[in-house]
């Protein structure tokens, strides 16, 4: 059997989609699964065995709408032949867990008469068609403001079809260790998703008075400058940055060996949820913590309507009861 998974969505959608590929793979051990993603968060693939990544090439498809005249034909003709590739490969099933309008399309396009088909698509007239009842119920129930309470990794993979198992939660990439130190987030995908630096700043000068931990710092090149002055300001040896220096596969090793992880909600939780590291998610009205939050055992949420009324002092006291 071959199948198509489609994750067209950001980091931590793919990263919650693991369990299930691995939950498919341990179920059905003779299928080739491949897994679509777009091109700017294909790394976050990497180090996911038993998988075919193939990547939706987004910028090479749209590059002649901006090139002069006829772009659009020429765009056209490159989403033609992607399409036709991908269709090629004759997959007999394919899994959308994208919850697009485009994702839809996209998928009717690759599928015929034979091919088995959960997620979102489209009927023959063009309207949206919802085949299975956990996407059906991701259409009515999911997202800020509205009544789920189940976690996506659990969403998804009800919608491939399969029963995770606690073996499918932790990447095979996260072997066991010795865990020590601290490992700190300082950004997230949205500004009003992120803990202010000042704050950040206050908490990890209380963390090395309050403890004999080593606390790194991660995060993209936008939280340079943060780090820069956290570590300038904060003056202690047991303080180092990582942030900007790192790649995706590199958070695995080192949340894989660090005894709790602070962040708010963004891709690095994921990772911590698959190396099973405890963590203490500072979340907000932003998110549903109980969507995306993180499912490692031992972890806890503060959570404030706007992330900023969070205190420092509130998570340096739950850091340092999880620390005991």
């Amino acid at each position: 059997m071959k199948i198509l998974v489609l994750q067209l969505a950001r980091l931590g959608d793919i990263y919650q989609t693991w369990p299930a590929l691995s939950a498919l793979k341990r179920e059905l051990p003779s299928a080739e699964i491949h897994v679509l993603v777009r091109e700017k968060f294909e790394a976050a693939l990497d180090g996911c065995p038993d998988i075919k990544k193939r990547v939706l090439p987004t910028g090479q498809i749209l590059e002649p709408l901006f090139a002069g005249e006829d772009g659009d034909a020429e765009a056209l003709d490159r989403l033609s032949r992607f399409v036709s590739e991908l269709k090629n490969e004759k997959y007999d099933r394919i899994v959308n867990l994208t919850f697009s309008p485009v994702s839809s399309f996209l998928v009717d396009a690759l599928c015929d008469a034979q091919t088995q088909v959960s997620g979102y698509t489209r009927h023959s007239d063009g309207f949206l068609n919802i085949p299975d009842d956990s996407s059906a119920y991701f259409y009515a129930q999911v997202g800020v403001g509205r009544s789920n309470r189940y976690h996506l990794t659990d969403i998804f993979a009800a919608v491939c079809g399969v029963d995770l198992q606690p073996e499918d939660r932790v990447a095979k990439i996260a072997a066991p260790r010795t865990r020590s130190g601290i490992t700190v987030h300082l950004g997230a995908s949205q500004a009003k998703k992120s803990y202010p630096s000042e704050q950040w700043l206050a908490v990890i000068r209380e963390l090395v008075l309050q403890t004999d931990e080593a606390i790194t710092l991660i995060g993209s090149t936008a939280e340079l400058g943060d780090s820069l002055k956290i570590v300038q300001e904060v003056k202690s040896e047991r303080v180092t940055s990582q942030v900007g220096k790192t790649s995706l596969t590199d958070l695995f090793e080192i949340l894989n060996g660090c005894k709790l992880f602070l962040g708010a909600d963004s891709g690095p939780i994921h990772i911590a949820s698959l190396t099973n590291t405890p963590t203490l998610n500072i979340s907000c009205s932003e998110v549903n913590f109980w969507e995306t939050g993180p499912r490692s055992a031992g972890s806890r949420v503060l959570w404030s309507e706007a992330i900023g009324d969070t205190s420092p002092r509130r998570v340096v006291k739950e850091a340092v009861a999880m620390l005991n």
